[in-house]
């Protein structure tokens, strides 16, 4: 069985340890301060990070916004960010969204659901950037299965 670690700082998944006690993912220090981030309102990035909605341009960071906000602890591994003023600077959109992460064994899953509460059409990308930790210096490979649900 895995037990995992989870923070309210982008709702991020912080920690998957297996029935050893083996860490599974990036430590977040060396190299690149992250884990596993929720990338949201889009992933990727865009020419000087501008994007045009309605006729008006918007800085709208490389893979958004999402895996920097502090979110609302709604339950256990469970989260909710919803749109406000700073959001909406960005991301002109009113909507909600919720990250869980649940354990099964060794299955880890991860929902989420992405709510347009406005009344308008509301584009959005939403992905993930998980960091595993892989020690090949053995020549072998860990196998590690994680279920993703949208």
């Amino acid at each position: 069985m895995v037990t995992i670690e989870t923070s309210r700082r982008g709702a991020e998944l912080i920690s998957i340890k297996d029935e050893n006690g083996n860490e599974l993912l990036h430590d977040g220090k060396t190299s690149w301060g992250r884990h596993a981030p929720i990338l949201f309102p889009r992933v990727g990035g865009l020419e000087d990070d501008i994007t045009i909605i309605g006729g008006q341009g918007f800085t709208l960071p490389k893979h958004g916004f999402a895996r920097d906000m502090e979110f609302e602890e709604i339950g256990p591994n469970s989260y909710k960010l919803v749109a406000n003023e700073e959001t909406k600077r960005e991301f002109p959109f009113d909507f909600e969204l919720y990250i869980s992460y649940k354990v099964d064994g060794d299955t880890v899953s991860t929902c989420c659901t992405v709510k347009n509460v406005g009344s308008e059409l509301m584009p959005f990308g939403l992905g993930f950037h998980p960091a595993f930790k892989c020690d090949y210096s053995s020549g072998e490979s860990r196998k590690n299965h994680f279920v993703i649900k949208l």
